[in-house]
């Protein structure tokens, strides 16, 4: 039985549902984060971007302080994806017909994730432009034919993962699940 039967098998039984561990409640935010990750293209171009800045800023010479508004630019722009995703899923479940106010919602939610997308990527560029140090990495990369491979190497596992195709199963409707 799925905890949210649960919830309604307890109610209506009178019951108290009974609340929820902390350790379930990370593990069910842990699977609702790795499902956005294996169902949305975007999010894994985002946790794409979001490695490659994260691993390379220290590189640049990034300081603490600056290192963390890149996390927190990340971190703003994956929950950005997952309210998108999360409002996307329960309007398709809801009213499966178009709609015009569904429509704006999810145009809005699309929105929001654009916006922080964008904001994100400008305050990379501020912290990250650094020409002394982007030279002096490229010379670093030049001078060692190993790091020039795995970075190519890293460039297609990422394109890879951006591009297959892992989403998440599609729930049967009411007329579907009908003999």
């Amino acid at each position: 039985m799925t905890r949210d039967r649960e919830t309604k098998a307890g109610a209506a039984r009178g019951k108290t549902p009974r609340p929820q561990s902390l350790f379930s409640s990370f593990f069910y935010a842990g699977r609702g984060l790795f499902s956005v990750l294996r169902s949305e293209r975007n999010m894994r171009i985002h946790a794409v971007a979001a490695v490659y800045v994260l691993f390379f800023s220290p590189f640049l010479g990034v300081s603490r302080g600056e290192y963390a508004v890149e996390l927190l630019c990340c971190g703003l722009v994956f929950a950005a994806e997952c309210m998108n995703t999360a409002l996307e899923t329960l309007a398709d479940r809801v009213h499966p017909e178009r709609h015009p106010l569904i429509a704006k919602a999810k145009d809005a939610a699309a929105g929001a994730v654009l916006a922080a997308a964008l904001f994100s990527a400008a305050v990379g560029v501020v912290i990250l432009w650094r020409p002394a140090a982007l030279y002096a990495l490229l010379l670093s990369f030049l001078a060692h034919p190993l790091w020039i491979a795995a970075l190519l190497v890293s460039l297609a596992l990422a394109v890879w993962f951006i591009l297959r195709s892992g989403g998440a199963k599609k729930e049967p409707s009411s007329e579907e699940g009908k003999p």
